[in-house]
Protein backbone atom coordinates (compact mmCIF):
# COMPACT_ATOMS: atom_id res chain seq x y z
CA UNK A 1 0.00 0.00 0.00
CA UNK A 2 1.14 3.41 -0.08
CA UNK A 3 2.89 4.96 2.37
CA UNK A 4 1.29 7.94 3.98
CA UNK A 5 2.73 10.26 7.19
CA UNK A 6 2.79 7.82 9.70
CA UNK A 7 2.23 4.27 10.79
CA UNK A 8 -0.84 4.46 12.63
CA UNK A 9 -2.45 6.47 10.15
CA UNK A 10 -1.82 3.61 7.52
CA UNK A 11 -3.39 1.22 9.55
CA UNK A 12 -6.13 3.18 9.92
CA UNK A 13 -6.98 3.60 6.43
CA UNK A 14 -6.19 -0.06 5.87
CA UNK A 15 -8.12 -1.31 8.82
CA UNK A 16 -11.18 0.80 9.68
CA UNK A 17 -14.44 -0.72 11.01
CA UNK A 18 -17.83 0.09 11.20
CA UNK A 19 -19.21 3.02 13.33
CA UNK A 20 -20.04 2.57 17.01
CA UNK A 21 -21.02 5.02 19.48
CA UNK A 22 -18.62 7.68 18.13
CA UNK A 23 -19.73 8.87 14.45
CA UNK A 24 -16.61 7.24 13.04
CA UNK A 25 -14.59 4.57 14.90
CA UNK A 26 -10.55 3.62 13.68
CA UNK A 27 -9.10 0.76 14.70
CA UNK A 28 -5.18 0.39 15.16
CA UNK A 29 -3.83 -3.01 15.19
CA UNK A 30 -0.03 -3.57 15.04
CA UNK A 31 2.78 -6.72 16.04
CA UNK A 32 4.94 -5.38 18.94
CA UNK A 33 4.51 -4.58 22.80
CA UNK A 34 3.04 -1.33 24.31
CA UNK A 35 6.52 -0.21 25.51
CA UNK A 36 8.01 0.08 21.29
CA UNK A 37 8.17 3.20 19.73
CA UNK A 38 5.20 2.09 16.80
CA UNK A 39 2.65 1.75 19.59
CA UNK A 40 3.56 5.02 21.13
CA UNK A 41 3.22 6.64 17.90
CA UNK A 42 -0.40 4.82 17.78
CA UNK A 43 -1.18 6.05 21.39
CA UNK A 44 -0.06 9.26 20.16
CA UNK A 45 -2.07 9.33 16.69
CA UNK A 46 -5.06 8.32 19.01
CA UNK A 47 -5.19 11.17 21.29
CA UNK A 48 -4.67 14.02 18.50
CA UNK A 49 -7.12 12.50 16.25
CA UNK A 50 -9.91 12.13 18.97
CA UNK A 51 -9.02 15.84 20.46
CA UNK A 52 -8.86 17.80 17.30
CA UNK A 53 -11.83 16.01 15.86
CA UNK A 54 -14.20 16.77 19.33
CA UNK A 55 -15.15 12.80 19.89
CA UNK A 56 -16.59 12.44 16.36
CA UNK A 57 -13.58 10.10 15.64
CA UNK A 58 -12.79 7.13 18.23
CA UNK A 59 -9.42 4.96 17.80
CA UNK A 60 -9.18 1.57 19.32
CA UNK A 61 -5.30 0.20 19.50
CA UNK A 62 -5.05 -3.54 19.44
CA UNK A 63 -0.91 -4.27 20.36
CA UNK A 64 0.84 -7.34 20.24
CA UNK A 65 -0.41 -9.08 17.44
CA UNK A 66 -3.97 -9.55 18.51
CA UNK A 67 -5.39 -9.03 15.29
CA UNK A 68 -2.57 -10.53 13.35
CA UNK A 69 0.37 -9.28 11.59
CA UNK A 70 -1.12 -6.34 9.30
CA UNK A 71 -1.27 -7.75 5.93
CA UNK A 72 -2.81 -10.97 8.25
CA UNK A 73 -5.67 -8.78 8.96
CA UNK A 74 -6.99 -9.16 5.40
CA UNK A 75 -5.95 -12.76 5.42
CA UNK A 76 -7.70 -13.10 8.32
CA UNK A 77 -11.11 -11.57 6.79
CA UNK A 78 -9.91 -13.98 3.83
CA UNK A 79 -10.70 -17.12 5.55
CA UNK A 80 -13.49 -15.37 7.38
CA UNK A 81 -15.34 -15.77 4.17
CA UNK A 82 -13.81 -19.47 2.87
CA UNK A 83 -15.96 -20.32 6.74
CA UNK A 84 -19.05 -17.89 6.64
CA UNK A 85 -18.24 -15.93 9.19
CA UNK A 86 -19.13 -12.58 7.33
CA UNK A 87 -17.36 -9.77 7.69
CA UNK A 88 -14.84 -8.79 10.38
CA UNK A 89 -13.82 -5.39 9.42
CA UNK A 90 -16.38 -2.29 7.06
CA UNK A 91 -16.89 -3.47 3.95
CA UNK A 92 -15.85 0.02 2.62
CA UNK A 93 -12.71 0.50 4.44
CA UNK A 94 -11.32 -3.40 3.42
CA UNK A 95 -12.50 -2.91 -0.17
CA UNK A 96 -10.69 0.49 -0.11
CA UNK A 97 -7.99 -1.46 1.62
CA UNK A 98 -7.70 -4.32 -1.41
CA UNK A 99 -7.91 -1.53 -4.15
CA UNK A 100 -4.69 -0.19 -2.27
CA UNK A 101 -3.26 -3.61 -2.45
CA UNK A 102 -3.95 -4.48 -6.17
CA UNK A 103 -2.69 -0.94 -7.19
CA UNK A 104 0.07 -0.75 -5.22
CA UNK A 105 1.40 -3.94 -3.42
CA UNK A 106 0.58 -6.35 -6.89
CA UNK A 107 3.62 -6.99 -8.46
CA UNK A 108 3.61 -8.76 -11.86
CA UNK A 109 7.13 -9.81 -11.66
CA UNK A 110 8.32 -10.23 -8.52
CA UNK A 111 11.97 -10.26 -9.09
CA UNK A 112 11.77 -6.72 -10.39
CA UNK A 113 11.24 -5.45 -6.70
CA UNK A 114 14.55 -5.09 -4.29
CA UNK A 115 13.28 -7.46 -1.25
CA UNK A 116 15.56 -8.35 1.38
CA UNK A 117 13.15 -10.66 3.63
CA UNK A 118 11.40 -13.89 2.99
CA UNK A 119 9.98 -14.86 -0.50
CA UNK A 120 7.52 -16.85 -1.27
CA UNK A 121 7.70 -16.18 -5.13
CA UNK A 122 10.39 -17.12 -7.61
CA UNK A 123 11.89 -14.36 -10.29
CA UNK A 124 9.24 -14.67 -13.04
CA UNK A 125 6.30 -14.83 -11.49
CA UNK A 126 3.69 -12.28 -10.00
CA UNK A 127 3.30 -11.48 -6.44
CA UNK A 128 2.29 -8.91 -3.65
CA UNK A 129 4.77 -7.34 -1.59
CA UNK A 130 3.95 -6.34 2.47
CA UNK A 131 4.79 -2.59 1.75
CA UNK A 132 5.28 -0.48 -0.73
CA UNK A 133 6.63 2.94 -0.92
CA UNK A 134 7.19 3.93 -4.28
CA UNK A 135 5.76 7.31 -5.05
CA UNK A 136 6.00 8.63 -1.17
CA UNK A 137 8.70 9.47 1.31
CA UNK A 138 9.65 6.62 3.46
CA UNK A 139 8.11 7.31 7.25
CA UNK A 140 10.71 8.27 10.29
CA UNK A 141 8.91 5.07 11.98
CA UNK A 142 8.83 2.35 9.36
CA UNK A 143 6.53 -0.46 8.62
CA UNK A 144 8.01 -2.97 10.73
CA UNK A 145 8.14 -6.46 8.55
CA UNK A 146 8.97 -4.63 5.52
CA UNK A 147 12.27 -2.55 7.06
CA UNK A 148 13.42 -5.43 10.24
CA UNK A 149 17.20 -6.15 9.53
CA UNK A 150 17.22 -8.92 11.82
CA UNK A 151 16.29 -12.27 10.75
CA UNK A 152 13.70 -15.05 12.17
CA UNK A 153 16.34 -17.16 13.55
CA UNK A 154 18.15 -13.89 15.55
CA UNK A 155 14.88 -13.52 17.02
CA UNK A 156 15.16 -17.38 18.28
CA UNK A 157 18.20 -16.85 19.61
CA UNK A 158 17.99 -13.90 21.54
CA UNK A 159 14.37 -15.37 23.09
CA UNK A 160 16.57 -18.66 24.18
CA UNK A 161 19.16 -16.58 25.65
CA UNK A 162 19.21 -15.21 29.24
CA UNK A 163 22.40 -12.97 28.42
CA UNK A 164 22.95 -10.31 26.30
CA UNK A 165 26.10 -8.55 25.66
CA UNK A 166 27.05 -6.25 23.01
CA UNK A 167 27.59 -2.54 22.09
CA UNK A 168 25.60 0.08 24.25
CA UNK A 169 23.58 1.53 20.81
CA UNK A 170 23.11 -2.50 19.63
CA UNK A 171 22.73 -3.72 23.08
CA UNK A 172 19.78 -0.65 23.37
CA UNK A 173 18.16 -1.25 20.31
CA UNK A 174 17.66 -5.12 19.96
CA UNK A 175 16.12 -4.87 23.52
CA UNK A 176 13.37 -2.45 21.82
CA UNK A 177 12.93 -4.55 19.03
CA UNK A 178 12.54 -8.15 20.84
CA UNK A 179 10.41 -6.32 23.94
CA UNK A 180 8.80 -8.61 26.81
CA UNK A 181 9.56 -11.53 24.68
CA UNK A 182 13.35 -11.47 25.92
CA UNK A 183 13.99 -13.06 28.87
CA UNK A 184 17.18 -11.47 29.18
CA UNK A 185 18.51 -11.89 33.46
CA UNK A 186 21.68 -9.72 32.45
CA UNK A 187 22.87 -7.30 29.43
CA UNK A 188 26.54 -6.59 29.93
CA UNK A 189 27.83 -3.10 27.11
CA UNK A 190 30.97 -5.03 25.78
CA UNK A 191 31.89 -5.44 22.38
CA UNK A 192 36.06 -5.62 22.51
CA UNK A 193 36.92 -9.40 22.58
CA UNK A 194 39.27 -8.91 25.63
CA UNK A 195 36.35 -7.65 27.48
CA UNK A 196 33.50 -10.17 25.89
CA UNK A 197 35.66 -13.09 26.64
CA UNK A 198 36.27 -11.49 30.34
CA UNK A 199 32.04 -11.27 31.04
CA UNK A 200 31.76 -15.12 29.77
CA UNK A 201 34.51 -16.02 32.17
CA UNK A 202 33.87 -14.10 35.67
CA UNK A 203 29.76 -14.82 35.24
CA UNK A 204 28.93 -18.51 36.04
CA UNK A 205 25.51 -18.00 36.07
CA UNK A 206 25.51 -17.39 32.07
CA UNK A 207 23.99 -20.48 30.62
CA UNK A 208 23.06 -18.91 26.97
CA UNK A 209 24.55 -15.76 26.14
CA UNK A 210 23.44 -13.47 23.01
CA UNK A 211 26.62 -11.35 21.28
CA UNK A 212 25.25 -8.95 19.45
CA UNK A 213 26.63 -6.96 16.61
CA UNK A 214 25.87 -4.72 13.87
CA UNK A 215 25.45 -6.32 10.15
CA UNK A 216 26.48 -9.52 8.97
CA UNK A 217 28.97 -11.84 10.62
CA UNK A 218 30.69 -12.46 7.90
CA UNK A 219 30.94 -9.08 6.34
CA UNK A 220 34.19 -6.94 7.95
CA UNK A 221 32.99 -7.53 10.96
CA UNK A 222 33.90 -7.36 15.27
CA UNK A 223 32.64 -11.33 15.08
CA UNK A 224 35.93 -12.67 13.41
CA UNK A 225 38.08 -11.58 16.51
CA UNK A 226 35.41 -12.35 19.39
CA UNK A 227 35.43 -15.93 17.83
CA UNK A 228 38.88 -16.20 18.43
CA UNK A 229 38.75 -14.65 21.86
CA UNK A 230 36.24 -17.29 22.77
CA UNK A 231 37.60 -20.21 20.80
CA UNK A 232 40.68 -19.92 23.29
CA UNK A 233 38.36 -20.36 26.26
CA UNK A 234 37.11 -23.65 24.89
CA UNK A 235 34.18 -23.90 27.20
CA UNK A 236 31.31 -22.76 24.77
CA UNK A 237 29.49 -24.02 21.36
CA UNK A 238 29.07 -20.96 19.52
CA UNK A 239 26.96 -20.23 16.46
CA UNK A 240 26.74 -17.81 13.83
CA UNK A 241 24.03 -16.18 13.01
CA UNK A 242 24.10 -13.85 9.82
CA UNK A 243 22.04 -10.39 9.88
CA UNK A 244 21.40 -8.02 7.28
CA UNK A 245 24.69 -6.16 6.43
CA UNK A 246 24.50 -2.26 5.55
CA UNK A 247 25.62 -2.75 2.06
CA UNK A 248 22.66 -5.47 1.51
CA UNK A 249 20.26 -3.07 2.86
CA UNK A 250 21.68 0.06 1.10
CA UNK A 251 21.68 -1.69 -2.53
CA UNK A 252 17.86 -2.43 -1.43
CA UNK A 253 17.23 0.96 -0.77
CA UNK A 254 18.43 2.35 -3.82
CA UNK A 255 17.49 -0.58 -5.87
CA UNK A 256 20.48 -1.58 -7.20
CA UNK A 257 22.31 -4.84 -7.06
CA UNK A 258 25.27 -6.04 -5.65
CA UNK A 259 26.59 -8.66 -7.02
CA UNK A 260 28.76 -7.16 -9.74
CA UNK A 261 29.41 -4.53 -7.11
CA UNK A 262 33.22 -3.63 -5.77
CA UNK A 263 33.24 -3.85 -1.95
CA UNK A 264 35.64 -2.11 0.14
CA UNK A 265 35.80 -1.48 3.62
CA UNK A 266 37.48 2.09 4.87
CA UNK A 267 36.51 1.81 8.45
CA UNK A 268 39.97 2.42 10.37
CA UNK A 269 42.00 1.27 7.79
CA UNK A 270 43.87 2.43 4.42
CA UNK A 271 42.42 0.87 0.93
CA UNK A 272 42.85 1.93 -3.05
CA UNK A 273 39.32 3.70 -3.56
CA UNK A 274 40.61 5.72 -6.59
CA UNK A 275 41.47 2.52 -8.13
CA UNK A 276 38.21 0.82 -6.81
CA UNK A 277 36.35 3.07 -8.66
CA UNK A 278 37.85 3.60 -11.83
CA UNK A 279 37.59 -0.58 -12.66
CA UNK A 280 34.26 -0.81 -11.17
CA UNK A 281 31.00 0.61 -12.24
CA UNK A 282 29.94 -0.13 -8.83
CA UNK A 283 31.44 0.51 -5.54
CA UNK A 284 30.12 0.80 -1.97
CA UNK A 285 32.02 1.88 0.82
CA UNK A 286 32.16 1.23 4.56
CA UNK A 287 33.23 4.75 5.84
CA UNK A 288 34.58 5.49 9.37
CA UNK A 289 37.36 7.13 11.03
CA UNK A 290 39.18 9.71 9.10
CA UNK A 291 37.60 8.25 5.65
CA UNK A 292 34.78 9.81 6.22
CA UNK A 293 31.83 10.98 3.47
CA UNK A 294 34.07 14.44 3.71
CA UNK A 295 36.94 13.30 2.99
CA UNK A 296 36.29 10.75 0.40
CA UNK A 297 34.25 12.79 -1.77
CA UNK A 298 36.79 15.30 -1.72
CA UNK A 299 39.59 13.08 -2.90
CA UNK A 300 37.16 11.52 -5.08
CA UNK A 301 37.44 15.42 -6.79
CA UNK A 302 41.97 15.40 -5.94
CA UNK A 303 41.50 12.59 -8.97
CA UNK A 304 39.66 13.90 -11.00
CA UNK A 305 36.15 11.97 -10.50
CA UNK A 306 34.37 14.62 -8.66
CA UNK A 307 31.27 14.62 -11.68
CA UNK A 308 30.34 10.70 -10.61
CA UNK A 309 26.74 10.35 -8.85
CA UNK A 310 27.23 9.26 -4.79
CA UNK A 311 24.46 8.34 -2.75
CA UNK A 312 25.17 8.18 1.14
CA UNK A 313 23.34 6.14 3.36
CA UNK A 314 23.58 7.16 7.18
CA UNK A 315 22.25 5.45 10.04
CA UNK A 316 20.11 2.60 7.39
CA UNK A 317 16.82 0.78 9.20
CA UNK A 318 16.91 3.56 12.11
CA UNK A 319 14.55 5.56 12.80
CA UNK A 320 17.08 8.91 11.74
CA UNK A 321 18.03 6.96 8.21
CA UNK A 322 18.32 9.69 5.64
CA UNK A 323 20.16 8.96 1.87
CA UNK A 324 21.17 11.45 0.05
CA UNK A 325 22.19 11.28 -3.80
CA UNK A 326 24.35 13.84 -5.34
CA UNK A 327 27.81 14.12 -7.15
CA UNK A 328 30.97 14.25 -4.96
CA UNK A 329 31.82 17.69 -5.60
CA UNK A 330 28.32 18.31 -4.39
CA UNK A 331 28.33 16.31 -1.30
CA UNK A 332 29.05 18.55 1.93
CA UNK A 333 27.68 18.61 5.28
CA UNK A 334 28.32 16.08 8.35
CA UNK A 335 27.10 12.49 8.24
CA UNK A 336 27.58 9.42 10.84
CA UNK A 337 30.73 8.55 11.47
CA UNK A 338 29.08 4.66 10.30
CA UNK A 339 27.85 5.66 7.10
CA UNK A 340 27.97 3.62 3.33
CA UNK A 341 28.87 5.34 0.25
CA UNK A 342 27.77 3.88 -3.20
CA UNK A 343 29.58 5.43 -6.14
CA UNK A 344 28.34 4.89 -9.80
CA UNK A 345 31.45 5.19 -12.60
CA UNK A 346 29.27 3.85 -16.15
CA UNK A 347 33.22 4.13 -17.69
CA UNK A 348 34.69 1.98 -15.79
CA UNK A 349 37.67 0.33 -17.28
CA UNK A 350 37.96 -3.32 -16.07
CA UNK A 351 40.69 -4.48 -18.24
CA UNK A 352 44.14 -4.87 -17.04
CA UNK A 353 47.19 -4.71 -19.14
CA UNK A 354 50.85 -4.81 -18.78
CA UNK A 355 53.45 -2.80 -20.72
CA UNK A 356 51.30 0.75 -21.23
CA UNK A 357 52.31 2.38 -24.29
CA UNK A 358 54.78 4.86 -23.71
CA UNK A 359 52.38 7.75 -25.09
CA UNK A 360 49.70 7.17 -22.04
CA UNK A 361 52.60 8.58 -19.29
CA UNK A 362 53.64 12.37 -19.43
CA UNK A 363 56.91 12.41 -19.44
CA UNK A 364 59.10 15.69 -20.42
CA UNK A 365 62.79 15.13 -20.75
CA UNK A 366 63.18 12.50 -18.20
CA UNK A 367 64.40 8.49 -18.85
CA UNK A 368 61.52 6.24 -19.05
CA UNK A 369 61.78 2.32 -18.16
CA UNK A 370 59.88 1.65 -22.43
CA UNK A 371 56.61 -0.07 -23.06
CA UNK A 372 58.29 -3.61 -24.43
CA UNK A 373 60.86 -3.31 -21.02
CA UNK A 374 58.75 -2.71 -18.71
CA UNK A 375 56.59 -5.61 -19.86
CA UNK A 376 59.23 -8.12 -19.45
CA UNK A 377 60.24 -6.62 -16.04
CA UNK A 378 56.53 -7.06 -14.26
CA UNK A 379 56.61 -10.56 -15.62
CA UNK A 380 59.69 -11.44 -14.28
CA UNK A 381 58.53 -9.86 -10.37
CA UNK A 382 55.57 -11.68 -10.63
CA UNK A 383 53.40 -9.59 -8.18
CA UNK A 384 50.66 -10.30 -6.22
CA UNK A 385 47.68 -8.26 -5.82
CA UNK A 386 48.67 -6.92 -2.42
CA UNK A 387 52.72 -6.83 -3.11
CA UNK A 388 54.90 -4.14 -1.31
CA UNK A 389 57.29 -2.84 -3.74
CA UNK A 390 60.33 -0.73 -4.02
CA UNK A 391 60.92 1.16 -7.34
CA UNK A 392 64.31 2.47 -7.00
CA UNK A 393 65.32 5.16 -9.61
CA UNK A 394 61.51 5.61 -10.80
CA UNK A 395 62.31 8.34 -13.09
CA UNK A 396 58.66 9.08 -14.71
CA UNK A 397 57.68 6.54 -12.33
CA UNK A 398 56.28 4.45 -15.36
CA UNK A 399 57.09 1.12 -13.38
CA UNK A 400 56.19 2.68 -10.79
CA UNK A 401 52.40 3.34 -12.40
CA UNK A 402 52.24 -0.49 -13.71
CA UNK A 403 53.03 -1.81 -10.10
CA UNK A 404 50.49 -0.11 -9.27
CA UNK A 405 47.60 -1.40 -11.18
CA UNK A 406 48.83 -4.36 -10.65
CA UNK A 407 49.22 -4.63 -6.75
CA UNK A 408 46.06 -2.75 -6.27
CA UNK A 409 46.00 -3.80 -2.56
CA UNK A 410 49.02 -3.21 -2.58
CA UNK A 411 51.61 -0.66 -2.27
CA UNK A 412 54.41 1.22 -4.14
CA UNK A 413 57.15 3.43 -3.20
CA UNK A 414 58.58 5.48 -6.02
CA UNK A 415 62.78 6.35 -5.24
CA UNK A 416 63.91 8.87 -6.87
CA UNK A 417 66.43 11.50 -6.45
CA UNK A 418 65.92 13.86 -9.02
CA UNK A 419 63.59 16.75 -8.00
CA UNK A 420 62.25 17.08 -11.87
CA UNK A 421 61.35 13.25 -12.20
CA UNK A 422 59.92 13.32 -8.55
CA UNK A 423 57.62 15.62 -9.70
CA UNK A 424 56.72 13.66 -12.58
CA UNK A 425 56.07 10.68 -10.92
CA UNK A 426 53.58 12.65 -9.01
CA UNK A 427 51.93 13.94 -11.78
CA UNK A 428 51.32 10.52 -13.24
CA UNK A 429 50.38 9.03 -10.02
CA UNK A 430 47.30 11.60 -9.77
CA UNK A 431 46.67 10.67 -14.14
CA UNK A 432 46.30 7.04 -12.95
CA UNK A 433 44.57 7.52 -10.29
CA UNK A 434 47.04 5.81 -7.92
CA UNK A 435 46.52 6.28 -3.74
CA UNK A 436 49.03 3.03 -3.89
CA UNK A 437 51.74 4.81 -4.91
CA UNK A 438 54.17 6.87 -2.53
CA UNK A 439 56.96 8.99 -3.82
CA UNK A 440 59.97 8.96 -1.73
CA UNK A 441 62.23 11.65 -2.44
CA UNK A 442 65.60 10.73 -2.04
CA UNK A 443 68.61 8.42 -3.23
CA UNK A 444 69.21 4.73 -2.38
CA UNK A 445 69.96 2.76 0.06
CA UNK A 446 69.89 5.66 2.48
CA UNK A 447 66.10 6.83 1.50
CA UNK A 448 64.79 3.19 2.26
CA UNK A 449 65.99 3.13 5.44
CA UNK A 450 62.49 3.57 7.25
CA UNK A 451 60.11 1.91 4.68
CA UNK A 452 58.24 -1.24 5.38
CA UNK A 453 59.70 -4.68 4.27
CA UNK A 454 59.28 -4.85 0.09
CA UNK A 455 58.09 -8.19 -0.80
CA UNK A 456 59.64 -7.27 -4.43
CA UNK A 457 61.97 -4.47 -5.84
CA UNK A 458 62.40 -3.35 -9.22
CA UNK A 459 65.97 -1.23 -9.25
CA UNK A 460 66.10 0.86 -12.29
CA UNK A 461 68.93 3.10 -11.77
CA UNK A 462 71.14 2.61 -8.92
CA UNK A 463 73.61 5.66 -9.01
CA UNK A 464 76.79 2.95 -8.76
CA UNK A 465 74.82 1.68 -5.59
CA UNK A 466 73.39 -1.45 -6.55
CA UNK A 467 75.14 -3.52 -3.84
CA UNK A 468 74.41 -1.43 -1.27
CA UNK A 469 71.21 -1.36 -2.51
CA UNK A 470 70.60 -4.99 -2.29
CA UNK A 471 72.20 -5.42 0.93
CA UNK A 472 69.60 -2.92 2.49
CA UNK A 473 66.88 -4.84 1.04
CA UNK A 474 67.64 -8.57 1.82
CA UNK A 475 68.60 -6.63 5.93
CA UNK A 476 64.65 -6.38 5.87
CA UNK A 477 63.96 -9.67 4.80
CA UNK A 478 65.52 -12.39 2.28
CA UNK A 479 62.68 -13.39 0.51
CA UNK A 480 62.10 -10.34 -1.11
CA UNK A 481 62.26 -10.81 -5.21
CA UNK A 482 64.35 -8.27 -6.76
CA UNK A 483 64.40 -7.26 -10.33
CA UNK A 484 67.23 -5.31 -12.20
CA UNK A 485 67.80 -3.33 -15.66
CA UNK A 486 71.01 -3.54 -16.74
CA UNK A 487 71.87 -0.63 -19.87
CA UNK A 488 75.80 -0.70 -19.39
CA UNK A 489 77.98 -3.74 -19.48
CA UNK A 490 79.02 -2.14 -16.16
CA UNK A 491 75.44 -2.72 -13.98
CA UNK A 492 75.23 -5.84 -15.56
CA UNK A 493 78.93 -7.12 -14.09
CA UNK A 494 78.03 -6.34 -11.02
CA UNK A 495 75.01 -7.66 -11.06
CA UNK A 496 76.41 -10.93 -11.61
CA UNK A 497 78.79 -10.54 -8.97
CA UNK A 498 75.95 -10.24 -6.70
CA UNK A 499 75.11 -13.71 -7.68
CA UNK A 500 77.61 -15.07 -5.52
CA UNK A 501 78.24 -12.60 -2.81
CA UNK A 502 74.63 -13.27 -1.69
CA UNK A 503 74.04 -16.43 -2.99
CA UNK A 504 71.23 -16.26 -4.77
CA UNK A 505 69.09 -19.38 -5.02
CA UNK A 506 66.93 -17.82 -8.16
CA UNK A 507 69.17 -16.14 -10.89
CA UNK A 508 68.11 -14.85 -14.13
CA UNK A 509 69.39 -13.11 -16.87
CA UNK A 510 67.52 -12.05 -20.46
CA UNK A 511 68.93 -9.65 -22.43
CA UNK A 512 66.33 -7.77 -24.62
CA UNK A 513 67.32 -6.01 -28.14
CA UNK A 514 64.12 -4.31 -29.26
CA UNK A 515 63.43 -2.54 -32.46
CA UNK A 516 60.28 -0.61 -33.62
CA UNK A 517 59.13 0.29 -36.28
CA UNK A 518 59.45 3.48 -37.61
CA UNK A 519 57.79 5.83 -40.77
CA UNK A 520 60.25 7.38 -43.17
CA UNK A 521 58.24 8.85 -46.13
CA UNK A 522 56.85 6.10 -47.71
CA UNK A 523 59.11 3.07 -46.26
CA UNK A 524 58.96 2.03 -43.30
CA UNK A 525 62.30 1.02 -40.60
CA UNK A 526 63.22 -0.72 -37.87
CA UNK A 527 64.82 1.80 -35.20
CA UNK A 528 66.54 -0.43 -32.89
CA UNK A 529 67.37 0.83 -28.91
CA UNK A 530 69.67 0.15 -27.00
CA UNK A 531 70.05 -3.78 -25.44
CA UNK A 532 68.47 -3.93 -21.84
CA UNK A 533 69.35 -6.54 -19.71
CA UNK A 534 66.79 -7.65 -17.15
CA UNK A 535 67.97 -9.85 -14.27
CA UNK A 536 65.88 -11.61 -11.75
CA UNK A 537 67.37 -12.76 -8.60
CA UNK A 538 65.97 -14.00 -5.23
CA UNK A 539 67.77 -15.33 -2.18
CA UNK A 540 64.93 -17.72 -0.57
CA UNK A 541 61.91 -18.59 -2.81
CA UNK A 542 58.87 -17.45 -0.79
CA UNK A 543 56.69 -20.50 -0.41
CA UNK A 544 56.04 -20.61 -4.25
CA UNK A 545 54.59 -17.21 -4.45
Amino acid sequence: MKKVASLALFLALVMGVAAHAAEFNLTIAHIVDEGNSWHKASAFFKEEVEKRSGGRIAVTIYPNSQLGSEIDQMLGQWHADLLGLGDLFDPVSRRRALRHMMEHNFKPRIGDVANLWRNFAVDGEAGTVICDYTGARRPAIPIPYSEECMTGEAKEALYASDTLIGASSVVDSVTEQIGEKGKFVKKYKEFLPDKVAEVLKNDPDIKRAAIVMRGDVGFYSGAKKVINALEQMQQYDITLIPGISSVVCFAARLGVSWEDARLISLHGKHGNLIQAVLTSKKTFVLTGGENSVGSLCGKLCEYGLGDLEVAVGECLSYPEERIIRKKAVELSGDFDTLSILYIENPAAVQKLRVGLPDEMFIRRDVPMTKSEIRAVSLSKLALQSDSVIYDIGAGTGSVSVECALNAPEGCVFAVEKNASAVDLVRENKVKFGLENLIVIPGTAPEALEDLPVPTHAFIGGSSGNLKEIITSILEKTEKTRIVVNAVTLETLSEAVSCRKIFNFEIFDVVTLNVSCSQKLGNYNMMKAHNPVSVITMQKRKDDGK
